[in-house]
């Protein structure tokens, strides 16, 4: 993947880079591209028929609320709303699975 050169460096008083900003859709990019190949490689290592709510994978992975919800580009509230009340649709619900980086078979959406 080529880099966008709309990219900027922001510096310190001292030069020193601190901050890159990205534009979003290529910031998302690389989320995807991170969490596809380090979750995965992880739930790999796991029991494939290993089942576990929304919550338990976000805890076994050691996330928080705000980073599921930063790869969902949603609010963390509304994530939490997905960790007590599960996501109706399956569109939704293969969101969730791919930012946690599993399957969405190896969610139950039931707790």
């Amino acid at each position: 993947m080529s880099s966008p050169s709309n990219i900027h460096i922001l510096k310190d008083a001292e030069g020193v880079p601190i901050f890159a900003v990205i534009p979003h859709t290529y910031y998302l990019s690389l989320l995807k591209q991170r969490t596809s190949n380090a979750l995965n490689s992880e739930v790999g290592k796991e029991n494939s028929s290993e089942i576990k709510s929304i919550r338990e994978w976000r805890l076994h992975f050691g996330l928080s609320h705000s980073d599921i919800s930063l790869r969902l580009g949603i609010s963390r509230n509304a994530y939490i709303h997905y960790e007590v009340h599960s996501p109706v649709k399956k569109s939704t619900r293969e969101r969730v699975a791919n930012a946690l980086g599993v399957a969405p078979e190896h969610i139950d959406f039931s707790k």
